[in-house]
């Protein structure tokens, strides 16, 4: 039962860890540049994924599966926003491609896995992600577009701290109170109301700041954003 608890941790691990980096990227982006945070980003992955297949014990392979979704976090993002900035008017069709992955890959990952496991261990579930990740770096570096001059600004960290723990109590305590006996139910019940007054905090004070913030949610309102001509 201790193991497979500590096994549980591994999805959630993840999960939790990519939650809590994904407000952080349009702020990288600015003071960095889309291509220098996606190259990092994807090499970080890549590299967590290696880690992940060369553990040797349940607890590394939760570090690095934290790891591996702090850097997912930040990359989760890229597409969708590499796509707005450099497809013009190919938008549609670029975003056609893009979704063909995202579909494919419930359907044809799990056999796949089964046939890796049925042949090698579970290592290399992780280890198969080093070349396909080296191949995207060395194809992302020459066919990308040089990042633009770049926006430095200064970190939201009030922001950060209120959407970012909400988010992780949003994700914890809906993954767990359905799971759970009633006894202990209480305490995700409070993980869900923090996480409420955090985000409900976030997006109060984000209108105040707009685009001083650590995400600018007046573009929400936006006529461009809500369809409307």
């Amino acid at each position: 039962m201790h193991r497979s608890r500590r096994f549980s941790g591994l999805p959630r691990g993840y999960l939790l860890a990519l939650a809590l980096m994904i407000p952080l990227n349009g702020w990288l982006v600015d003071c960095v540049g889309p291509k220098r945070v996606y190259l990092s980003c994807f090499g970080l992955f890549t590299a967590a994924s290696t880690l992940c297949g060369l553990a040797t014990s349940i607890e590394q392979l939760i570090a690095f599966r934290v790891l591996q979704g702090m850097a997912g976090g930040l990359l989760a993002p890229m597409a969708q926003m590499m796509i707005a900035r450099y497809s013009g008017d190919r938008m549609a069709r670029m975003m056609s491609l893009v979704s063909m992955p995202v579909l494919i890959a419930p359907i044809f990952g799990p056999s796949l896995a089964g046939a890796v496991l049925h042949v090698a261990s579970w290592h290399w579930l992780f280890l198969l992600n080093l070349p396909v990740g080296i191949a995207a770096i060395i194809f992302a570096s020459f066919l990308l577009p040089p990042d633009d001059a770049l926006r430095p600004r200064r970190l939201d960290w009030v922001g950060f701290l209120l959407v970012s723990p909400g988010l992780v109590f949003l994700l914890h305590g809906l993954n767990r109170i359905g799971t759970t006996t009633s006894g202990s139910k209480g305490l995700y019940e409070l993980e869900l109301l923090a996480s409420a007054i955090l985000l409900v905090t976030f997006f109060v004070r984000g209108l105040k700041k707009g685009a001083t913030g650590l995400i600018d949610l007046r573009l929400f309102l936006s006529g461009n954003f809500r369809n409307r001509r």
